[in-house]
């Protein structure tokens, strides 16, 4: 090859011009290119553009450094890997790969790496879905992952390769965690709540702290009882066959007892003034067991005692219409035989009998008819009570005490219409009237109870 002084010569051995139809096109051949490439030992640039884009359709094999300045390094493929070779001996520890986002001077933060990756459904079948930041670790030293995406513990690639043990946030400040795809539980800042579906399991003498531990407030298991602890010390024990409390019990007071319950009592506290305590059974029988300062029935402070009269009558029945004692003769007459017409009375009228009247103020707690009915039919019973203005004139606004009480009943059978567990203030002077009707068997035939009625009341 002929050289000129001075002058620098381009080898153009492996270079192929054609001419076609015009066209010149200047090709190198691969070996020419690798021979020279290999023969560079120091920096070298590509392209006169600092923000170029450099491609590799193929391999990109690097035994010491690659750096980009502002540039993209872009693979070209189906799938693309950034691989460290294996390392090489018996034992040997495997090679590592740094992703380091850049260094900072002063006070400012260091650079940032972000995992980058396009999500299904960003745009039309044929145009590329935006880039989506799923991973970051940012210059401050945080790590943060996309907003509702799934960290998952079963599978690398997700629920697409059938994971379903992972954490997300579902929702704005709400952490949920799934095990074998079952949400087992939820953090949520808003509500102020940790919940869960499945039982929590705690071994022997673990516990629920609801204080600090230097103050304990908690509640555990020691194997055998269940322990409430208020201030360090042991204060409520449920055991096998009991509930110990080694503090006083306050009730708070009511006006009754809550509803019956098979094969259970009640205790409780009843609004009197002073208020006063009493058991309940399960059939709602009230039993008082003080009377203010002393116990009901004896004490130093007297005691209480019950109302329980009752009258025997035939009380009649006939079409679908209210009866009551008589007007003129009053309970004690056995023909209760007045016909109040089938609408719910709304006054006693200052001429009739008073029928029945509260001696002294008390407490009702129930009223029965007892008897035999001489007619099968489903009958109606309810008691209404006045109060009159004694020595004035007028009639008498009536109200129902309790429920009306209803039941089909058989002929010639020994049956009862009640009201139990009541506990209802009546006041000395009121008056009760007990009405009876039928709502079958709607016809002029009479239909007879031969019966008792009775009461049951608590003074004091």
């Amino acid at each position: 090859m002929a050289k000129i002084k001075g002058v620098k010569i381009l080898d153009l051995s492996g270079l192929t011009v054609n001419n076609r139809q015009g066209k010149v096109s200047v090709a190198l051949d691969s070996s020419s290119i690798i021979s020279r490439l290999s023969a560079i030992s120091g920096n070298f640039s590509i392209g006169n553009d600092t923000n170029a884009v450099i491609t590799f359709l193929g391999q990109l094999i690097a035994d010491g450094t690659i750096s980009l300045n502002n540039n993209t390094l872009s693979f070209d493929g189906s799938h693309s890997y950034v691989t460290i070779n294996p390392t090489t001996g018996a034992n040997a520890e495997g090679y590592r790969l740094y992703l380091e986002g850049g260094q900072g001077t002063g006070t400012a933060v260091g650079g940032s790496v972000y995992l980058r990756t396009t999500l299904a459904g960003g745009s039309s079948n044929s145009t590329a879905n935006a880039y989506t930041n799923i991973l970051g670790i940012h210059g401050t030293g945080d790590i943060g992952a996309r907003a509702t995406s799934k960290l998952f513990f079963d599978n690398a690639i997700g629920s697409t390769g059938g994971g379903h043990t992972y954490i997300q946030e579902s929702s704005d400040d709400v952490l949920d965690m799934y095990v074998g795809g079952d949400k087992m539980l939820t953090l949520d800042e808003a509500n102020s709540r940790v919940s869960t579906s499945f039982d929590i399991s705690l071994t022997t003498q673990n516990a629920i702290v609801f204080n600090t531990y230097d103050n304990n407030d908690k509640i555990y298991s020691d194997g055998t009882d269940l322990i409430f602890m208020k201030d360090d010390s042991d204060v409520l024990f449920i055991k096998d066959a009991e509930l110990r409390s080694d503090l006083p019990v306050k009730i708070k007071e009511s006006a009754s007892a809550v509803s019956d319950s098979s094969s259970y009592g009640q205790v409780w506290v009843k609004n009197d003034t002073p208020n006063n305590l009493y058991f309940t059974n399960d059939a709602g029988n009230y039993v008082q067991i003080t009377n203010g300062s002393s116990l009901a029935g004896g004490g130093g402070g007297g005691g209480s005692a019950y109302w329980t009269p009752q009258w025997s009558q035939r009380y009649y029945t006939r079409y679908d219409r209210w009866f009551s004692p008589s007007t003129t003769y009053g309970a004690s007459y056995y023909q209760w035989n007045k016909d109040n017409g089938n609408g719910l009375l709304a006054s006693w009228l200052d001429t009739y009998n008073p029928i029945i009247v509260v001696p002294k103020n008390c407490t009702l707690n129930r009223y029965t008819l007892q008897g035999r009915p001489t007619g099968s039919a489903t009958y109606e019973f309810k008691l209404l009570k006045a109060s009159p203005n004694w020595g004035t004139n007028g009639n008498h606004t009536l109200s129902q005490v309790g429920s009306t009480q209803s039941g089909s009943k058989t002929t010639s059978m020994y049956e009862k219409l009640e009201e139990t567990g009541l506990s209802v203030s009546l006041s000395a002077g009121d008056i009760l009237i007990p009405m009876l009707r039928r709502t079958t068997t709607n016809t002029s035939s009479y239909y007879f109870w031969y019966s008792v009625f009775s009461l049951e009341a608590t003074f004091g």
